[in-house]
C-alpha cells in the first residue's frame, strides 16, 4: 500500500505513474520511486511550461497535510519551496488575514510568462521567524518536467531568476 500512496503523493508525470502502477513487484516500484527522487526534476507552469520550482528547493512547512482551504471553501493542494523562479508577486500589500501559516503574510504569485495564478508568496512578519520567505504553489498549477524537457529560454531564466521576484 505504501508504494501506491507514494505514487499518488510524489511528483511523477502521468506516464511514470502508469508505468509504476503496472509493476507487480512492490520492491521494483519502490526502487523506481527512489531513483526518481535522486534525479533532479522541475515543476513547470501547467499553462505555458515555464520552469517554476527546482525539486532541490522543496521544503515542508506543514506537518499535517498539503491541503488548505480558503475562506470561500476552495481547497488547494500546495507544494512549498524556499525558492522559485520565473514568477512575480502581485502588487498588493501582503496580508496576514486568513494566512494558512501563522506568523506569515501572503500575496499572490503568478507566472511571469503567462500571468497565471500559481500560488502565494509567504513573508514572515517577524524578523525572528524562519524562513523569512517561502512559496506555496498550487499543485494543480504545475506539472513535473525533467531537464531534457525544458525549453532553452527557460534554462537561461532559471540561472538568473532564482529569487521569485
Amino acid at each position: 500500500m505504501f508504494s501506491y500512496w507514494l505514487i499518488s503523493a510524489m511528483p511523477f508525470t502521468s506516464e511514470q505513474r502508469i508505468k509504476m502502477l503496472h509493476e507487480d513487484s512492490v520492491v521494483v516500484r519502490l526502487v523506481c520511486q527512489l531513483e526518481h527522487l535522486r534525479r533532479k526534476h522541475y515543476y513547470g507552469c501547467i499553462y505555458c511550461g515555464t520552469d517554476i520550482i527546482n525539486s532541490s528547493n522543496l521544503i515542508s512547512m506543514s506537518t499535517d497535510s498539503p491541503f488548505f482551504v480558503n475562506p470561500n471553501g476552495n481547497t488547494f493542494e500546495t507544494i512549498t519551496a524556499y525558492s522559485v523562479c520565473n514568477t512575480r508577486s502581485s502588487d498588493a500589500e501582503p496580508t496576514e488575514k486568513d494566512s494558512w501559516f501563522p506568523g506569515y503574510a501572503w500575496t499572490f504569485l503568478v507566472c511571469w510568462r503567462c500571468n497565471s495564478h500559481l500560488g502565494w508568496k509567504f513573508i514572515a512578519v517577524s524578523s525572528s521567524t524562519s524562513p523569512s520567505v517561502f512559496y506555496g504553489v498550487r499543485r494543480s498549477a504545475v506539472s513535473v518536467t525533467t531537464p531534457g524537457q525544458r525549453r532553452d529560454d527557460d534554462v537561461t531564466l532559471w540561472d538568473w531568476q532564482q529569487s521569485g521576484d
